[in-house]
C-alpha cells in the first residue's frame, strides 16, 4: 500500500423544485491516512449514444474502514474513480475497492 488517495463524498444541497442535487465534493478525513495498492485491470471503449468513451477500471486495496459506500469517489493521480463495490476481509484487516474512471468522450 505504497499509493496515496484521496477518497471523497458528495455535498447535496436542495434546488429550486426543493429536490437533492449534487453541488460539489469534498474530501473525508481518514484516520489512518489513505494508502493504498493499485491495480489498473484495463480500460475498453464503446459507444454510447453514437459517442466513443473510454472507461479504465482499477481496484484499490486499503485498509479496513467502514465509511465508504458506493455513492462515493477515489481521486488517483488526477483521475476521478467512481466507487462501484466493495468487499470486505475484516479478518485479514484490508478491504477491495472496484472503481471506474472515464465514460467521457475520447477523440478518435
Amino acid at each position: 500500500m505504497d499509493q496515496r488517495v484521496i477518497i471523497q463524498k458528495a455535498i447535496i444541497g436542495v434546488d429550486a423544485s426543493n429536490e437533492d442535487k449534487e453541488i460539489g465534493w469534498e474530501s473525508i478525513p481518514s484516520v489512518p491516512n489513505p494508502w493504498a495498492s493499485v491495480e489498473e485491470k484495463g480500460g475498453s471503449e464503446n459507444y454510447q449514444g453514437d459517442i466513443l468513451t473510454a472507461v479504465t477500471i482499477a481496484v484499490f486495496t486499503m485498509r479496513h474502514r467502514t465509511d465508504l459506500n458506493e455513492k462515493m469517489r477515489i481521486l488517483y493521480n488526477d483521475r476521478i474513480y467512481g466507487i462501484k463495490s466493495i468487499i470486505y476481509f475484516s479478518r485479514a484487516g484490508y478491504i477491495k475497492v472496484t472503481a471506474e474512471s472515464g465514460g467521457e468522450y475520447v477523440e478518435s
